[in-house]
C-alpha cells in the first residue's frame, strides 16, 4: 500500500499493516511485535522523515516466510539510517538523556532483523523481520 506521508494517512497506513498482518495467521506474540515495529518506522518517517518538507510517498509491504513476518517501508525523506541515531540508555533518567534515537532503540527491541538502505533516487527502504515464535 502507498499513501501520502501526511498524519491524515497514518490511518490508512497501518490500518493495512495491521490487517495485512492479521491475514498472514501467525503467532499473536510476533503478529505484535511486528505491528508495533511498522507503526513507529511509519509514524517516525511522517512525523520526523517529512516534517518541514512537502510530505512525498510511503510504501508499507507485508509478507510472510515460513518461519518469519516480513515488513518493507520505503519512503522518500532525507535518509536516516539506524547509525546515526544517538545510543539510547533506557535505564537513564529521562531528564539526562540524549534526545533521539530512541525510535531506532524500539525498532531493534521489536524485531530480529533490521536493514536500513537507500536507493537511487533517494528511495530509503528499511526492512523488518521477526521470527515466528510458535506453530499455528
Amino acid at each position: 500500500m502507498t499513501r501520502p506521508g501526511t498524519e491524515e494517512a497514518l490511518e490508512d497506513l497501518l490500518g493495512f499493516a495491521e490487517g495485512a498482518l492479521a491475514e498472514l495467521g501467525a503467532d499473536s506474540s510476533a503478529t505484535f511485535a511486528m505491528r508495533l515495529a511498522v507503526e513507529e518506522a511509519v509514524t517516525n518517517v511522517v512525523t520526523h522523515g517529512y516534517a518541514g518538507r512537502e510530505p512525498g510517498p510511503v510504501t508499507i509491504r507485508i509478507a510472510r516466510e515460513p518461519n518469519a513476518l516480513l515488513a518493507e517501508v520505503e519512503d522518500q525523506a532525507p535518509p536516516f539510517p539506524p547509525e546515526a541515531a544517538p545510543e539510547v540508555d533506557p535505564s537513564a533518567p529521562a531528564d539526562v538523556r540524549v534526545p533521539g534515537g530512541l525510535g531506532w532503540y524500539l525498532l531493534r527491541q521489536m524485531v530480529d532483523g533490521l536493514s536500513y538502505e537507500t536507493r537511487p533516487p533517494g528511495i530509503n527502504v528499511l526492512r523488518l523481520t521477526k521470527k515466528l515464535t510458535e506453530e499455528v
